[in-house]
């Protein structure tokens, strides 16, 4: 039976989502890599056996295993860094012709260079209050989109004789916006005309195919497509923490919707992907934050830059993965954990619930009404409704590990590193973990909150772990009330 594989981050992003498409790539055979939401945003960091690594951004992360990529109907496309990655894809990794194994969607919105202006423009006049953004113009593409959608350039355009009309309406729109924070703005007609003949040039080196590709081509050539989504569902346009989120859907929806309307009748499997811990880059919401757990991310990957901002780390948080759960309308079939390695490097603190004025709650989602879900006024107020609220904290990180559905784990940064709960290597390798960790508890442990008055379930039923997140007594345990966002490990 065909089977459609939906990866999707649950938590800020940066959960290791293009080493799971990757595996799974390589694991089924998958002969097309579908990218449903998102843009060139996308960092999606594979490392290859001989230590090379590259960072997917527009080509799907099954790409070293001969997948093709689709880019779908909902991803924002920048064209220009597109074909920079395909020339790195050649000449670093050697993938013959990637540009030949590359198709989108006709109706996918394209960046333009004013965009990217107006987005950087904006996010350097807020200053110390910036929203966080990555700096390639994706909410300023969507939103002109949503305004103006009949000046909106999309990938059919570029090769259009059309297409300087649709790009001289852009450059003045985003001129007049620009000029409220700077009088001084203005067009640069040269580059404009450089920027026209740079898309007729893209056009004849990519593959803009039809509305019915998808259907006709796609799924009748791969029994097992991975969709490899962008970001996490925290920073989603409707249930991300506004204004620190983005403006694309990053739950399985967009995947969903293309399935549906192609007729796919096959099973849908998806896949969320976390960390034992949590991260995020730049300004929002961060509940567990502890900057001393930076020390966990000894790579290069995820540095701090002058748009995506610092990247921050913090404990295991339960709340919001129910909330993320909950917002994918509980489409999470299994989760897949990255950085299995590091579980006993770290605290064994997990935030079970959040208290403020002597109300707990165990999910986000209690702070908002039915109506106020899933809308921008509503993530508004849960970012202001959630800011008081602090951590409550047991020590007990490998147990609640133990209640979710985690199928498949990472133990380093290549597809070699993965091992499913079904691989023989699975029971050795968790029985060395358990070892590790029992030896490093004797000397950690004095050091931890004494919180530990807690009897958190596990077990190995199927699904139990997802029983779990609705976990609503508790009673059964004593939490540690953080005083600050910061705390010690």
């Amino acid at each position: 039976m065909a089977t459609a594989h939906l990866i999707v981050g649950l938590q800020f992003g940066d959960e290791g989502k293009g080493l799971v498409s990757a595996y799974l790539t390589q694991k089924h055979h998958s002969r097309w890599n579908v990218r449903h939401n998102g843009g060139a945003q996308a960092a999606h960091h594979v490392v290859r056996p001989n230590g090379k690594v590259h960072c997917f951004q527009q080509f799907g992360s099954g790409s070293f295993d001969y997948a093709s990529t689709f880019l779908g109907p909902d991803v924002i496309v920048e064209p220009f860094r597109l074909l920079d990655e395909a020339s790195e894809l050649l000449h670093t990794h050697h993938v013959a012709n990637p540009l030949r194994q590359h198709f989108i969607d006709g109706r996918a919105l394209i960046i333009t260079p004013y965009h990217i202006a107006l987005n950087q423009l904006k996010e350097r006049m807020r200053g110390s209050v910036r929203h966080g953004s990555t700096g390639l113009g994706i909410g300023e593409t969507r939103s002109f989109s949503i305004r103006h959608p009949s000046l909106a350039l999309r990938a059919e355009d570029l090769g259009k004789s059309h297409m300087p009309s649709i790009l001289r309406d852009i450059a003045e729109i985003m001129l007049d916006e620009a000029r409220g924070y700077d009088s001084t703005a203005k067009i640069d007609e040269v580059l404009f005309k450089q920027h026209c003949q740079s898309y007729r040039n893209a056009a004849k080196l990519i593959h803009v195919v039809p509305d019915d590709f998808f259907g006709a081509v796609v799924l009748q050539q791969d029994d097992n497509p991975v969709f490899e989504g962008a970001q996490g569902i925290l920073l989603d346009e409707l249930y991300g923490f506004h204004p620190h989120n983005t403006w694309t859907n990053t739950t399985s929806g967009n995947a969903r919707r293309m399935l549906a309307e192609a007729g796919f009748e096959g099973e849908v499997k998806t896949i969320g992907v976390m960390r034992p811990y949590i991260t995020r880059h730049g300004a929002g919401p961060l509940p567990t934050e502890n900057s001393y757990m930076a020390y966990l991310d000894s790579s290069d990957h995820n540095q701090t830059s002058e748009w995506a901002g610092k990247m921050r780390y913090g404990h295991f948080d339960l709340p919001l993965l129910r909330y993320a759960m909950e917002a994918d309308d509980h489409n999470i079939d299994e989760i897949a954990m990255t950085h299995a390695d590091q579980v006993h490097e770290q605290s064994s603190r997990v935030a079970m619930s959040y208290q403020y004025a002597g109300n707990r709650i165990l999910n986000p989602f209690e702070l908002l009404s039915t109506d106020e879900r899933g809308t921008r006024n509503g993530q508004m107020l849960l970012t202001e409704r959630l800011a008081p609220y602090q951590p409550e904290y047991v020590s007990a990180l490998a147990d609640t590990l133990a209640t979710l559905p985690i199928s498949i784990e990472s133990y380093g940064p290549t597809t070699r590193d993965i091992v499913e709960k079904d691989d023989k290597r699975w029971q050795s390798w968790h029985a060395t973990s358990s070892q590790t960790v029992m030896a490093l508890a004797s000397k950690t442990q004095p050091s931890e909150p004494t919180d530990l008055n807690t009897s958190a379930t596990s077990s190995s039923e199927p699904g139990h772990g997802l029983q779990n997140l609705q976990w609503s007594d508790p009673s059964t345990w004593t939490p540690h009330v953080s005083s600050s966002p910061e705390v010690d490990c």
